[in-house]
């Protein structure tokens, strides 16, 4: 049995099999989801509602049908839908250029094309910035506790929050480009991650530094012809947050060593933008950037977590403070505060403007999707499959007996072998399906591993299986 694939757009993402999570199209909006009150889900017609399960008193999340609805953000959808079936009223010329060029169906079939979480994350910020003042009336987004504005996108792991960077990073610099006196832009712009392998990631290649010649840009042909070459006079840094920290100035002396300047900071963090102007930022896992109480103390991991969302926090405001900072956008799957916030812990920001959370975008296709072994025969009263790393890590060996050629892999994963033939043996049928019914791009089976000597075990096992 199948469920057909509603057309969206004049195209389909093929059916939809039985049992298969994956009932919408990743490039437009969803017009169906998974229904999970009942034993057994059920799917129902249009789009689930954005919103959040309440934490626990103490702090933990629970199973519950009940939903906190994220009313900004079903607001925003809804205001913003009506403005793209009405061609986008009050967008520059610029901006309806990009549009065009980006979100024309025609570019699916050379997968460049933004899946629709992407496009609505960006829709929504434009929105927000271009869209005629009439059609935001009502619209009230909770500030952050900064002097200056800032939007937050939830996207769900794996979604692709780095393309949403690079197409608001083309969008602002363009348009100030073309308009120099249009101050609702930014030609300068300073990406923000969380740690140093992020942070080479998004300015290395397939990354966001305009200069690159393999940049996410190129990838993805996101540089319409008409401004070829533009995007070179556009000014990109990408830094991690340990470079927001204040450093004293040397200049003095022991005695009279003082605080940094505003200034001198901005001199010392903002080495590859121009000396002046607004800066647009991107906060990249923004869920480390967040201003907490002064009252507020910790301990442990938790006082790290507070000094690291201090020098994000304190440095940006000193940026702001200086040059000005247009606004900033945070990227996060998780922009929620922590649980050492007591009565707001693990309750989203209030300044989030859009989201498409990991169950969307398991129904979209767009995320991996979690698998277990299921079927074990082996008649005892606590399956074996259901606490399988207990069975598997007892057999383990050391490091050392690991690197060892010799020693026979059965010794190691005997445990695995089952579990592992009946995951691909469900590949292998899913393969099949999606063959059968004209898929082009095939099932991937991705296996988790403990650490990095468990996996150089499983890649060699797998390797004996597949012979």
């Amino acid at each position: 049995m199948t469920v057909p694939q509603q057309s969206v757009n004049g195209h389909t993402s093929g059916t939809v099999i039985e049992g298969n999570p994956i009932i919408n199209d990743a490039f437009a909006e969803p017009t169906r989801y998974w229904h999970f009150g009942s034993v057994t889900p059920e799917i129902r017609d249009g789009r689930r509602t954005a919103g959040y399960l309440a934490p626990s008193p103490d702090g933990q999340l629970k199973i519950t049908d009940e939903v906190i609805p994220l009313e900004v953000v079903n607001d925003l959808r809804d205001r913003v839908r009506q403005w793209r079936a009405d061609g986008y009223p009050g967008i520059t010329t610029v901006t309806r250029d990009l549009f065009r060029h980006w979100f024309d169906d025609g570019r699916i079939a050379s997968a460049t094309r933004p899946f629709f979480c992407q496009q609505e994350a960006v829709e929504t910020i434009v929105f927000l910035t271009e869209a005629p003042e009439q059609l935001k009336v009502g619209v009230n987004i909770p500030g952050s506790g900064e002097a200056y504005t800032r939007w937050a996108v939830k996207m769900a792991t794996g979604t692709g929050k780095t393309m949403v960077m690079a197409l608001v990073i083309v969008w602002s610099g363009l348009n100030r480009i073309a308009n120099r006196q249009d101050t609702r832009f930014s030609d300068q712009i300073l990406v923000v991650a969380p740690n140093l392998t992020v942070k080479d990631r998004l300015a290395g290649a397939g990354g966001l530094d305009p200069a690159h010649p393999e940049s996410l840009y190129v990838d993805f042909d996101l540089i319409p012809p008409q401004f070829s070459g533009l995007l070179g006079q556009v000014k990109v840094q990408v830094s991690n947050w340990h470079v927001l920290a204040p450093k004293e100035d040397p200049k003095r002396s022991v005695v009279k060593r003082g605080r940094e300047s505003d200034a001198a900071f901005c001199r010392r963090v903002l080495t590859d933008l121009a000396p002046t102007g607004r800066v647009l930022i991107l906060n990249d896992e923004a869920h480390h950037a967040y201003r907490f109480p002064p009252s507020l103390s910790a301990s442990g991991s938790d006082a790290e977590d507070l000094r690291e969302a201090t020098v994000w926090i304190d440095g940006l405001e000193r940026i702001h403070r200086y040059r000005g900072i247009l606004r900033a956008t945070d990227l996060s799957a998780t922009p929620m505060f922590p649980s050492i916030f007591k009565e707001r812990a693990w309750t989203p920001f209030e300044w989030i403007v859009s989201d498409f959370a990991l169950v969307d975008a398991i129904e979209s296709g767009l995320v991996k999707i979690p698998r277990t072994p299921t079927d074990d025969d082996a008649g005892e009263a606590v399956p074996k499959y259901r606490n399988l790393w207990q069975h598997i890590s007892s057999t383990l060996p050391k490091r050392s007996q690991a690197e060892d050629e010799s020693h026979p892999l059965m010794d190691y994963l005997a445990e695995a072998d089952g579990p592992l033939k009946q995951l691909a043996a469900a590949w292998e049928a899913t393969f099949r399906e999606w063959e059968a019914v004209g898929r082009r791009v095939p099932p991937v089976m991705i296996v988790i591993a403990h650490d990095t000597t468990v996996a150089r075990l499983l890649e060699k096992h797998i390797a004996v299986l597949g012979e």
